[in-house]
Parts: structure tokens; C-alpha cells; sequence
């Protein structure tokens, strides 16, 4: 069971790659040198400017459309695919992947975009890099969405595994079975895939909205994601990590929205707001890790609410 847990973390929070394809909005794309590694982003809609930031270590920024393309009726979104991930792999300095210089990487993406004053939105680890900048550069950041964030310390994460391993006993998830094949250990691909679709029905309030996660992966994308888990694992996981004592430093307003059903305990990301003196906490019912997915008109609902300055 433990080899299958590290899989499983390797697996289901950092190596998924989500390809949802946007066919209306205008789209802009560039690439940014940010020491050394090229920093893959994209911008679609009009107004003021959202940063998204998408989960992992090692996901991309693809899972968010099309959705996410509801907000940039009134403002601009910029996604950009985190260090190693994605399509920022090129000339990867290992040694460089830290959460520090994930921070690092974001300001100088928003110093070459010459954005002043912003929107952040992280999801999973995304809202705790998101939470990380805007403790070290306040003054950008105007407001703050952090969705189903990831707990603020690692023994808090460790509740987070203790529930997905309960998940996948009592749904006898075939996952856990699929994990120790020949075919999976050599990477074949249709199983690869089987594996990620049961494992991400746990993260679903409703299995059948798995359907909606049209993701495809190849074998590329799952060195590239171990790889960086990895790497998370040594740098942040191994010596345990708490970011709470943190949190009281952060007085951006925040809105942070959690499913009911996310495997992530949701008395976690309400204690995460209990400890900032700026946030809003609110559960979506029926929901589980993907509130864009599972509920998009109360998710984007909330969101617009917040950003015309009511918290």
C-alpha cells in the first residue's frame, strides 16, 4: 500500500495532463526566458488582468478551458504552465525546481507582462503558490481566489492521503490492482490512462463527471511529471513543510472555495481562512476537487460576486 500511495500522489495530483481545447476565444501565446527555463503562457479575453495558476507539481495549465473562458468576458486571463511542467520543460534546471523559485518565476512572468496590479487564482498547489507570492509581493496582488487548496501543512496533506486510500478500499478501486501490472510499470499508454480515469473518479462527487475530464498523456508527460514530483517530494515533503504560522501575514482579500467532496478535507482550506484576517470561506455542495467542472455556474458565480469587491 505505501508503494502504491507514492504512486498514487505521483499519479493523481502531479502527472495528469488535461487537454480541454478552447475554440472561440482569441488566443495569445508566447514564452518567457526566466533563468534559463522558458516559461510557456497564454492570454485570452479583455479587461483586468486574472493570473491562474494550475496544481501539480507537474500538471499544465490546459485543464482549466474551456470553463475558465466565462471570465474573460470581463477580464484578461493569463495561464502559464509552472516550471517543468507542460510546455516549460525546455533547458530544465533541476536544481531550480523549488517552491521559492516558483515564486520567483511568477514575479518576473508578471515584470515581463508589465502587470502592475492583479487577480491571482491558484488551484490545488496552485492556490499555495498563490498564497506564498502574495505574502512576499502583497502590493500586486489586489485579490485572491484560492479553489480546493492544498493544506497548509504537510501533516495536515497527510489527512489528505489517509482519505484517498479509504476512498479507494471501499470503492474496491481497480487502480490499486491496474498499478502493479506489467503493462502499467512499462507505460503502455491505454493503461496509463485507465489508471488516471479510476483514480480521478475519487476526486468527483459524481464518477460520471469524469467524462468531462478529457485528458490524454503520453509517455513524455509521465517522466516529465515524476520527475518534478520527484523533486517536490525531496525539497518540500521529506523535511515536512508548515506554511499556517504564515498565513497571518497575507491581508490580500481572498475567497476560498472548497468541495464538499474533495478527498482534501474541507476543515483544512476553512482553517487556511480562519487563519488570514481577509478571508472568505464558502463549501460548494455537491462538488468535488474540479468546482469548474462539478459546479461551473455557482463556482463562476462566486467568483464574478467577489471580484465587483464584495467579500
Amino acid at each position: 500500500m505505501k508503494r502504491f500511495l507514492s504512486i498514487l500522489f505521483y499519479f493523481s495530483a502531479f502527472a495528469l495532463s488535461l487537454h480541454l481545447q478552447a475554440e472561440n476565444t482569441p488566443l495569445k501565446e508566447g514564452s518567457v526566458d526566466i533563468d534559463g527555463a522558458e516559461i510557456y503562457y497564454k492570454r485570452i479575453g479583455q479587461g483586468y488582468p486574472i493570473i491562474v495558476i494550475h496544481g501539480g507539481p507537474g500538471h499544465n495549465s490546459s485543464y482549466f478551458m474551456p470553463q475558465f473562458e466565462t471570465l474573460a468576458g470581463n477580464h484578461e486571463l493569463i495561464f502559464y504552465d509552472q516550471r517543468g511542467s507542460g510546455k516549460s520543460f525546455k533547458n530544465l534546471d533541476f536544481n531550480k525546481v523549488t517552491l521559492p523559485q516558483f515564486v520567483s518565476d511568477l514575479e518576473a512572468l508578471r515584470k515581463e507582462l508589465k502587470l502592475n496590479h492583479f487577480v491571482l487564482i491558484g488551484h490545488s498547489w496552485g492556490a499555495f503558490v498563490a498564497a506564498q507570492y502574495a505574502r512576499k509581493h502583497p502590493k500586486h496582488v489586489s485579490r485572491m481566489v484560492l479553489m480546493n487548496p492544498m493544506p497548509a501543512s504537510s501533516q495536515d496533506l497527510g489527512f489528505f492521503a489517509k482519505e484517498l486510500e479509504s476512498r479507494l478500499i471501499s470503492t474496491k478501486n481497480p487502480a490499486m490492482k491496474i498499478s502493479k501490472s506489467d503493462k502499467f510499470l512499462a507505460g503502455e499508454l491505454p493503461v496509463l490512462r485507465e489508471f488516471y480515469g479510476e483514480i480521478f473518479k475519487e476526486f468527483l462527487h459524481n464518477p460520471v463527471n469524469i467524462s468531462s475530464l478529457n485528458f490524454s498523456i503520453n509517455q513524455g508527460d509521465a517522466l516529465q511529471g515524476f520527475l518534478i514530483y520527484r523533486i517536490f517530494e525531496e525539497t518540500l515533503l521529506k523535511g515536512g513543510y508548515d506554511f499556517k504560522h504564515k498565513l497571518k501575514d497575507i491581508e490580500t482579500p481572498t475567497l476560498i472555495l472548497h468541495g464538499d467532496s474533495d478527498p482534501i478535507p474541507q476543515w483544512t482550506a476553512k482553517e487556511t481562512a480562519h487563519l488570514m484576517p481577509n478571508a472568505k470561506f464558502k463549501i460548494l455542495e455537491d462538488c468535488g476537487h474540479f468546482p469548474h467542472i462539478e459546479q461551473p455556474n455557482i463556482f463562476f458565480n462566486e467568483v464574478n460576486f467577489f471580484l465587483k469587491g464584495n467579500i
